[in-house]
């Protein structure tokens, strides 16, 4: 995971603990001067095996020699130590105590002296912070990390750290930056000729754009990784490759394409490390267990438990017991999977996992209906909803993502409620005829009335849409009146500073509104000053006063309008959303998407359909 250099040790799938420990007290031996430069040898997460006993007693010795022998050390001996304790705590899963031990490491490193050694310590506690799902403070430091990698010239250690800080980016929901680091490090490593990085920039632009783009044109990227991935030497990226794809049909209920890509990762099996076989057996269980091939579920997911036996920490034996808690769920052993869903349950708190444990509750909620606990039933679907709205503020998402989750909250409560009615009703049927007639009669009332509600809040959302589409076209229409100089009713008394202002307000009209140049992507504040023989700062401030923005915004304003009139035109509906984006001046699509949202509350394709249904409604 670090970059630096390792002395000693290799790549490999065995770590002889006994070697590493000789190797440590040895580098401690010559940090016995405060000149001495204290290297930091990388532990070999996520590759490594090790013999867990042996690694359990060499830790206890580390802990113990650290604390009686602190007031012998010199700084750079204990930096070193602490680093050593703070690896073993990381894959412990004692998060917290990494956390204290990389702190104080770094309070003694001299930053301007050693700056590797400053590099691999933050590096280390971001990955800490990422564990503990800390998402912003790991953003910090790698930002910093790169900034410094810059500052260096140190173009291998930019490229490592951006590779990270788009994954932490990705999963604070500041999606677009991390498709333009995605992005970068993809044109690098192809620039480079280095094949199996870009399979995994081209695996990760395929992660990020899933959360910006409406379809599933982010395939794409995928199809590229396994093409690029085929013509390597390399089995493992192959077969990682395979896998990413079939998971990411997984998750767009695309069983059975899915199926045909995790089969086809199997004959790379040997090849995977130990987390991403263990990834890839879940996955297959999963969606076996879609499928209904029970057996083959059961098979690869006890293939799954041997396997995490290997693997320390929480993650990778949450997948698996996730794994078989859904087998027992499948095939009705109810008891047995709540069982596992509460024991994840209680782990994914401690580590802030806001989003597997919405998932959780969830499954826990769907579990207790089967057994007709509804009453814990809607208690824990209340918790999945409140994690969910946790990990939404969380992280950004969206509002029709947002809007989404809740509507399927509440039809699976009314569902459970009704469930839940209708099994006191059974329990008294025998006992008060006359009462189960009754609840049964308010029961029916209660679904029409539900039913109308329903129908008409949908009503609603729908013609809320179509005002938002009629007041959009009437602020196009009022914007091209008032900036064309039809409403310009100046006062005589204005100064001559304001007259000058006007002057260059209506130049400033002409290039915008008659000669939309706009539509240039590469436009910039000073080449649209040159143009009006002004500076950027008055210019700036006439934009401020007379339109109420700033440069950018009007910019984007002004394209996203030119946008919707083309977006309704015959004359383009033959143009992709990537060729409309281009048009209007845009350079990517992903920037116009954002733009048109924040404009108009609408995606372009939403906007397009509220107009024609609009249109439809006219004609009628």
């Amino acid at each position: 995971m670090l970059c630096i250099t390792v002395k000693g040790f290799s790549e490999v799938n065995k770590l002889d603990i006994n070697e590493r420990k000789q190797f440590f007290y040895q580098s401690i031996d010559q940090l016995n001067s405060t000149q001495n430069n204290p290297k930091l040898g990388v532990w070999l997460r996520p590759y490594i095996k090790y013999d867990s006993g042996l690694m359990d007693t060499y830790y206890k010795e580390l802990l113990s020699g650290y604390q009686n022998k602190e007031n012998q050390l010199n700084s750079n001996q204990k930096i070193k130590w602490l680093y050593e304790l703070a690896f073993i705590q990381t894959d412990y899963d004692s998060l917290h105590l990494a956390q204290k031990s990389l702190k104080k490491a770094l309070m003694l490193t001299n930053k301007e002296k050693y700056l590797d050694v400053y590099l691999a310590l933050r590096l280390q506690l971001a990955y800490v912070h990422r564990q503990l799902n800390q998402w912003a403070l790991a953003k910090d430091i790698l930002v910093e990390l790169v900034d410094l990698a810059i500052q260096n010239n140190n173009r291998k250690k930019e490229i490592h750290f951006k590779y990270w800080l788009a994954e932490i980016l990705s999963n604070l929901g500041e999606y677009d930056e991390a498709l333009v680091l995605a992005n970068e490090l993809y044109e690098e490593s192809m620039a480079v000729g280095d094949s199996v990085n870009s399979c995994y920039n081209l695996i990760q632009l395929g992660n990020v754009s899933a959360f910006i783009d409406n379809d599933t044109s982010y395939f794409e990227y995928y199809r590229k990784a396994i093409n690029l991935a085929n013509n390597t030497q390399s089995r493992n990226i192959q077969g990682v490759t395979l896998m990413v794809v079939g998971s990411a049909y997984f998750k767009t209920e695309e069983y059975k394409l899915a199926l045909s890509y995790l089969e086809r990762s199997l004959e790379f099996e040997n090849d995977l490390t130990t987390r991403e076989k263990i990834n890839l057996y879940v996955e297959l269980c999963n969606a076996y267990l879609e499928e209904d091939k029970i057996e083959l579920a059961k098979k690869y997911i006890d293939l799954a438990s041997v396997t995490v036996k290997d693997v320390r920490g929480y993650l990778y034996p949450s997948k698996v017991k996730i794994g078989l808690a859904n087998y027992y769920q499948k095939t009705a052993s109810y008891n047995l999977a709540l069982s596992r869903y509460k024991e994840i349950a209680e782990v994914l708190k401690k580590y802030n996992n806001f989003k597997e444990l919405s998932g959780i509750y969830k499954k826990m909620s769907d579990v207790n209906a089967k057994l007709e606990n509804y009453e814990l039933a809607l208690i824990y679907l209340d918790s999945s909803q409140y994690f969910n709205n946790k990990l939404v503020e969380k992280n950004n998402t969206n509002i029709i993502a947002k809007a989404r989750a809740e509507t399927d909250y509440f039809i699976q409560k009314a569902e459970i409620s009704d469930l839940l009615a209708s099994n006191k009703i059974d329990k008294e049927k025998n006992k008060r005829l006359k009462l189960f007639i009754v609840a049964l009669a308010v029961f029916l009332v209660c679904i029409v009335l539900f039913y109308i509600i329903s129908r008409r809040q949908l009503l609603k959302i729908r013609e809320s849409h179509i005002n938002l589409v009629k007041r959009n076209l009437e602020l196009d229409q009022a914007n091209k009146k008032l900036f064309l100089g039809e409403n310009n009713n100046e006062t005589k008394s204005v100064s001559i500073e304001n007259r000058k202002m006007n002057e260059l307000y209506k130049e400033l009209n002409i290039l915008l509104y008659k000669k939309e140049i706009y539509i240039n992507p590469d436009l910039s504040l000073v080449i649209l000053a040159q143009k009006l023989n002004t500076n950027t700062s008055y210019l700036s401030a006439v934009i401020n006063q007379k339109y109420n923005s700033n440069f950018k915004t009007l910019l984007n304003k002004l394209r996203v309008n030119k946008a919707k009139e083309i977006l309704v035109n015959k004359e383009f509906e033959n143009y992709s959303m990537e060729g409309i984006a281009n048009e209007v001046g845009f350079k990517s699509r992903s920037g116009f998407y954002q733009s048109f949202k924040l404009f108009t509350g609408l995606t372009p394709t939403q906007y397009v359909a509220n107009y024609q249904r609009l249109a439809n409604s006219k004609a009628v």
